[in-house]
Formats: structure tokens, C-alpha cells, sequence
């Protein structure tokens, strides 16, 4: 169940899923064949790219995006269509194939209806929403995330009626900087839509009557659509359009979704929540997220009883007032140097004592309190601060209360709550631990760590913005190593992806992007990847390493759908200049340059790249990289790495209009016309005057 759900078999945060990497959409193969996410990262060479060609390959809905539809025959020669969306060169939306092992709850009795307003009408508000999707195409669920939008969303969804007419649900994960209706695809039978946070934020009234008229020609089609909205008070003016839509949805009765929680998990917790001290948590009413924190807090519990498991669900609230009032301590500093342990700790959690110390140590002169030697040596020792903390330490590192499950991250909440006027500072003190060199690496990684959790559970794209910039200088592999899990978790994963995306065309994280598709996420997942290596390239990225390492690293590991993305950006004549910069970068590899002139022979490779040389030949700011290529070019050639006559050949028609951009060519060595670069002035004269009979030099 998601945190925006309510079926009892997963908690991830509304609105994040993404299939499990064994159901997950297709990645592109050189058989045209599908495969998932799981698949190896191995994959055979690649020179023309020709077994893609045989793909069926519908319209394409907009210029510049690429759909491609594979096809699988199963061994009873029924065909399955998995749809995998490649946009290219532009932003785009791409339908993800929600997993079966997904939707099989909502089928039973794993989906926990809304409860509805007093007196609480059974199953009034899904009927609603039901009626309204039956009848318009489209539906628009509101309530704050968490609430149960999505779980309802896919029990919709999941109706037989609509199951008849295709099995597959499909989300809908945007890659825009604003919404935008056009995107949205043509094919395919039910969609969910997340327009809760992120760019879709700035909805314009337009978008919204467009997604009217989408859901119009959804139900015209016999297609469904489910659109997600906050809650009322945090809807938009441009929103009007949308309200004929809207249904309300109020959470699930969460004494319902624990029952049937520990009924499948812990079975012998059912009658405990029969006990008293519950009610007052079955009167507030929590949403479908926080009654399957509940569930999983009981089934995870050492000790069940309910004094014990509503410590934890309540965030060890008491605990953590006793020990910032450092109750029963006996302290003679200040107030805030203690609590600066206790947080430094939560941060830490598992860390080095030394490490805690001067994570300390560091939020206090973030605040003014300075702490040379002196102050240092006359002060409390290192054992006062960690009693004074309340802290354990052990052989293996500084803990606080290891039999309060979940402590550590309920400290660090709790301080983000109660200080949060301060939340700047406490983020930029925590990244600035992660990113200290005199911090152990380990320690490091547990901050780095931390503060990504604590930004994906709040789901707040600043703290994870700061972490990120702040680990670029010191740390960049440890920010592209949490970014990386964070993008392919099945929980996070969009919501990061769509962060990257965005981040992509900013100077200031464009290395950070490119290490980041460069590395894991570009191997698991290459389309995903190229789409933003693209944003990140111009002529601006010129000499960027961390781009060209990541082009070279998807050419080694997943050749087939690079050759898939460049055949895409050189269609147009007229070249974008991120089209220039992503080429530039490919050819300034030696496998990269093997890969560009490999495939020449490719009709959709071939004209488009000597258009693309011509362009850069152009560009006087970047003559000297240019150069530099062509120069890496002739000698692979001379070393015999490169097939002379090809390269011959390409470079004299690249250079062959005028004679355009020929001083990239002169180099000082005896002998000018008897080297490589010499043939190729030779031979691209010859092209000019068409006069076949000049002898070539040498």
C-alpha cells in the first residue's frame, strides 16, 4: 500500500510509487523484444542499431517525441503490448505500468473504503467518484496526501468494467517545468495523474481546461483517467475548471486497515486493538498513511502491548520533551549545548563519538557560540556532553535509546517541527556535516542519508536541493550515491527523477546531474537518464568530464537505446544547441567517437551527424575542443582504432561546404599533406570542385 492508500499491503508515500523493478515498464533491446528494469546491465554491441527497425511505431503525438511500442509474442502466440514512452528531446509524460502484485489488493478485501463525513455513509464516496468516471471519463480526487486518494484511485480503476477493456493501470509520471495537457498520452486505457506537488504546482487555468477536454475524449474512447489534488485549501484559482470533477475523499476507518493489516502479518495483535487506550486514536480519525504506520509499528513491535506500540506511533513525543528539558540531569552548560548532542546523535545515529562531537560542535558556531581550545578544555568533557544527551556508547558508535524503535528519526522530526522558523539552518548544518572532510566517511554517508530520508518523507525538495549542492565540492560521489537510491526506490523514485530533470538545466547541479545519470540510474535505467543528459548538454558544457563520462558509461552498458536517443536528436536539419553539446560530449571518448563513426552507415545516423559537425564547426567559442576531436580522430586512425576510409569520408563531406572550419584541420608537423588531416583537406577540395582526377595526397 502507498502512504496516499489504504490497502493493507504497502506504505510508501502518495503519490511515489513506481513498479517494482521486475514489473516495471520496458527498457529498450537490440531484438526488439521487452525487459524489465531488472534485467542485466549487460547488453551486446551495437553498430547500426538496425533490429529496432522492425518495431511497430504508432503516430508520434508531438514533434520531438518518440513512442514506441514493443511488442513480446508469448509462448501461446497471444500477443502482449508493453508501451514504454521515449520523449527525447522535449518534456514529456510517461505512462509507467503499475505492477499486478499492485492492483491485485484493491480486486479483494485489501482496500478499506472512505468512511465519509458524520454519520458516515459506507462506501458513499467511492460510489460518487465511481458514477463520476463512469459517466465523464475522468475523475479528480481531493484530500492531502496520505489520506487514501490513490488506494481508491486504483480500486476505481480496478473495476471489472474497466478491466474488460485492458488490464494495465498506468501512471503517469510528468518530466515538465510546468503542466502541460498536450503531453498527455493518447494511448492506453486508465491513467492515474499526481498534480499535488512539484511543478504541477503551477497549473494554469488553460492546463485545466485542456485536462477537461483530455477527459472528454477519454470517455468518447472508452478511457479513464483518475487526477490526484491536494486538499481544498491548498487548491489553485486555476483549479476552477476542474470542479465539476472533484470528489472529496476523507480517510478510511483505520481500525478497519490495521485489523486487516495484522491479519495477513501478525494475526495474534488483532484482539489488542480492542484495548482502550486505542480510542482516542480511532477517534482522531488519522488518514490511510498514518493508520498503516500503526499497523506496521504493531506487527514490527518487540513488545505489542498498546502503552509501548502508541510510544512509538506518537513519535516518543514524551521521551523526546524529557530529554530536551534535560529532565533528572544535573547540567552546567547551556541548554542548547546539550540539545545540540542530542540532535548531532539523531543525525549521526551509529556514529563515531568524535564524530557527534564535532557535529556539535558545528551547529553551536552556527548559532554564535564559538568553541576554540580554551572553551573546549575548560568546558564540559566529551562524557558529560553524551550524559547530559542521555546517549549510549558502545564498541560500534554513539546511540540514543535503541529499545525506542525509530527515535533517531523522530528527534530529528520533532526538531524540524518544533524549530521551525530555524529549518535553513538546520538543514544547512546537517549537509555541512555530510559534506566535512574531518568527518569519518562512514559517518558522513549516515548524515547524507539521514537528511535525504528526512526530505523524501516531507517530501520537501528543498532539503534534499541543499544536501545535494552542499556535498557537490567535498562529497560529489556520496551525493550521487543517496541520489541514486533515492531515483530508483519504487517509493521515491519519481518524485526524485523529477527533481533531476528539473536540476538538469541549472549550471549550478548540471556535474551533479550528469554524475548521477552516469552512473547506476543510467545502467538500470538509460532512458531515464539520456533524457536529462540532454538538458544538462549545450554549448556552455563544452569540456564537462563528468557529462562526457556519463555518455561513454551508457555507450559501454546500454549502447542500443543511446542509439535510439541520438536517431531521435538528429531529425531536425536545424539542431538544437543541446543536441550540439550531447554530440560534442559522445565524440570526446574513444568510445564514444567509435560509436558515432560506427554508425555512419545508419540513414537516421549518418546525415544528421554531418549536419551536426557543420553546426559545430561554426561555433567559433568552442573551435578549440572541436579541434581537439577531430585532431583525437585522426590519430585513432593512425593508430588503426578507427576505420580510416569511413572517417575519410565523413570528415571531407563535414568539411566540404567552403572549405568551412578547415583550420581545425592545419597542424604543425612536416609533411601537411601526407598526414590524415591532410587527405581530408585534399579530398573535401575535391568535393568542392568536383574534380575526381585530383590525386589524392599521400
Amino acid at each position: 500500500m502507498t502512504s496516499d492508500g489504504t490497502s493493507i499491503d504497502r506504505h510508501s508515500d502518495p503519490g511515489m510509487y513506481q513498479p517494482p523493478p521486475s514489473e516495471a515498464g520496458p527498457l529498450p533491446q537490440t531484438d526488439g523484444t521487452t525487459t524489465t528494469q531488472a534485467a542485466s546491465p549487460e547488453e551486446p554491441e551495437v553498430a547500426h542499431g538496425a533490429a529496432d527497425s522492425d518495431l511497430p511505431t504508432p503516430a508520434q503525438p508531438a514533434s520531438g517525441h518518440h513512442l514506441v511500442q514493443r511488442v513480446s509474442d508469448s509462448a501461446t502466440a497471444l500477443q502482449a503490448f508493453n508501451m514504454e514512452v521515449h520523449y527525447w528531446t522535449s518534456e514529456f509524460v510517461r505512462p509507467t505500468r503499475i505492477a499486478s502484485t499492485e492492483i491485485e489488493p484493491y480486486l479483494g478485501d485489501g482496500f478499506v473504503s472512505p468512511v465519509g463525513e458524520d454519520p458516515p455513509p459506507a462506501g458513499a464516496q467511492f460510489s460518487l467518484a465511481l458514477r463520476q468516471l463512469s459517466n465523464d471519463g475522468m475523475v479528480v480526487l481531493v484530500a492531502r496526501p496520505g489520506t487514501g486518494r490513490r488506494s481508491l484511485a486504483l480500486r476505481l480503476l480496478a473495476q471489472g468494467s474497466f478491466m474488460a477493456t485492458s488490464p494495465e493501470i498506468y501512471e503517469l509520471e510528468a518530466q515538465w517545468t510546468t503542466p502541460n495537457a498536450e503531453l498527455l498520452p493518447e494511448q492506453g486505457r486508465r491513467f492515474i495523474l499526481d498534480l499535488s506537488s512539484g511543478p504541477a504546482q503551477q497549473r494554469s487555468a488553460a492546463f485545466c481546461r485542456r485536462l477537461v477536454e483530455y477527459g472528454t475524449r477519454m470517455r468518447t474512447s472508452g478511457r479513464r483517467l483518475v487526477v490526484l489534488l491536494p486538499a481544498r485549501e491548498r487548491l489553485l484559482p486555476a483549479d476552477e475548471a476542474l470542479k465539476p470533477y472533484m470528489v472529496d475523499v476523507t480517510p478510511p476507518d483505520a481500525k478497519q486497515v490495521v485489523a486487516r493489516y495484522l491479519g495477513r502479518n501478525r494475526p495474534e495483535c488483532l484482539s489488542s486493538l480492542e484495548s482502550s487506550e486505542y480510542q482516542p486514536t480511532w477517534d482522531a480519525r488519522p488518514t490511510g498513511a498514518e493508520a498503516i504506520r500503526l499497523a506496521t509499528t504493531i506487527s514490527d513491535a518487540k513488545d505489542p502491548t498498546p502503552a509501548k506500540v502508541l510510544e512509538e506511533y506518537t513519535g516518543w513525543k514524551d521521551h523526546i520533551a524529557d530529554l530536551l528539558a534535560l529532565k533528572g540531569k544535573t547540567w552546567q552548560g547551556s541548554r542548547l549545548e546539550a540539545r545540540a548532542m542530542i540532535w548531532s546523535a539523531a543525525l549521526l545515529d551509529g556514529g563515531r563519538l568524535d564524530s557527534v562531537l564535532r557535529a556539535a560542535d558545528a551547529l553551536l558556531d552556527r548559532f554564535g557560540i564559538e568553541r576554540g581550545p580554551a572553551d573546549v578544555l575548560g568546558g564540559p568533557t566529551s562524557t558529560e556532553r553524551r550524559e547530559a544527551a542521555s546517549l549510549e556508547l558502545s564498541l560500534t558508535g554513539v546511540f540514543h535509546d535503541r529499545a525506542k524503535h525509530g527515535l533517531p528519526t523522530a528527534i530529528l522530526q520533532n526538531l524540524m517541527d518544533e524549530f521551525s522558523t530555524e529549518k535553513t539552518t538546520i538543514v544547512e548544518w546537517a549537509t555541512s556535516v555530510a559534506a566535512d572532510r574531518t568527518i569519518a566517511n562512514e559517518d558522513a554517508q549516515r548524515a547524507a542519508r539521514t537528511l535525504l530520508s528526512l526530505g523524501l518523507s516531507r517530501n520537501d525538495s528543498t532539503i534534499i536541493r541543499t544536501l545535494s549542492t552542499g556535498l557537490t565540492e567535498t562529497r560529489i560521489d556520496l551525493a550521487v550515491e543517496v541520489l541514486t537510491e533515492a531515483a530508483l526506490d519504487t517509493q521515491t523514485g519519481a518524485f526524485t527523477r523529477s527533481m533531476l530533470y528539473n536540476w538538469a538545466s541549472s549550471p549550478a547541479q548540471r556535474n551533479l546531474v550528469a554524475a548521477v545519470c552516469g552512473g547506476r540510474l543510467g545502467v538500470e535505467r538509460p532512458d531515464i537518464a539520456l533524457t536529462r543528459l540532454w538538458r544538462t548538454s549545450d554549448l556552455s558544457s563544452v569540456d564537462n568530464q563528468a557529462l562526457i563520462d556519463a555518455f561513454s558509461t551508457l555507450i559501454d552498458r546500454r549502447a542500443s537505446v543511446v542509439l535510439e536517443a541520438l536517431r531521435a536528436w538528429l531529425k531536425t536539419k536545424v539542431q538544437d544547441a543541446k543536441t550540439l553539446g550531447a554530440v560534442l560530449a559522445i565524440a570526446s571518448s574513444d568510445n564514444g567517437s567509435a560509436f558515432l563513426l560506427g554508425n555512419l552507415r545508419d540513414p537516421d545516423i549518418g546525415p544528421g551527424l554531418r549536419h551536426v559537425w557543420q553546426d559545430l564547426l561554426k561555433q567559433r567559442e568552442i573551435s578549440e575542443a572541436v579541434r581537439r576531436v577531430v585532431t583525437h580522430w585522426c590519430d585513432l586512425v593512425s593508430r588503426g582504432e578507427l576505420p580510416d576510409e569511413e572517417v575519410l569520408d565523413f570528415l571531407s563531406d563535414v568539411y566540404a561546404p567552403g572549405i568551412q572550419g578547415s583550420e581545425t584541420l592545419f597542424h604543425a608537423e612536416n609533411e601537411f599533406l601526407n598526414s590524415f588531416r591532410g587527405q581530408i583537406l585534399a579530398r573535401s577540395i575535391q568535393k568542392v570542385v568536383g574534380q575526381r582526377d585530383i590525386p589524392e595526397a599521400g
